[in-house]
């Protein structure tokens, strides 16, 4: 079962899942869309926060790649573990994450992101799938500045 919007507290109700959603139009190709979101120095930038240091992150961008995350916060080390379930650049990739947060129970979750071409645009779908409402709306949270920065790395490779 697929929840959509509020219907309650964080306890999650087995089986439930949670989907957060964000679609945007992109000034570039899905070449170019699809490179930005695997770039590690991309991904730096969406964990660019004052409260946020020694940020390491490993991408692989291939079937059965690895995809990990981690940074320290004021509370301790924040871990985000990832595998790559299916790569079709520049079309679409699905990856697996294992999220340890430093005060709190480790939770998984599921991203896929579509790439489509529009003319001389990408229109771009990041989907994540949780177990929580809370977690859902965290990422409901965060995908618009994640995209904030693909977007902006995409139109600048565009443009040279």
């Amino acid at each position: 079962m697929r929840v959509r919007g509020r219907v309650g507290d964080d306890m999650p109700l087995p089986g439930t899942t949670y989907e957060a959603s964000v679609e945007r139009l992109i000034n570039a190709s899905p070449e170019a869309v699809f490179d930005a979101f695997m770039d590690e120095t991309a991904q730096a930038e969406w964990f660019a926060d004052p409260g946020l240091t020694e940020v390491s992150i490993t991408v692989e961008p291939r079937t059965g790649g690895r995809w990990d995350c981690s940074f320290q916060t004021e509370g301790g080390r924040y871990y985000w573990t990832g595998v790559f379930l299916e790569v079709d650049r520049p079309r679409r990739f699905v990856a697996e994450f294992t999220t340890v947060p430093p005060d709190e129970d480790p939770f998984i979750s599921t991203m896929t992101v579509t790439c489509e071409a529009r003319g001389a645009q990408t229109f771009i779908t990041v989907t994540e799938v949780h177990a929580s409402e809370r977690r859902r709306d965290e990422a409901q949270g965060g995908i618009p500045g994640m995209l904030d920065v693909v977007q902006r790395f995409a139109e600048e490779a565009s443009a040279r």
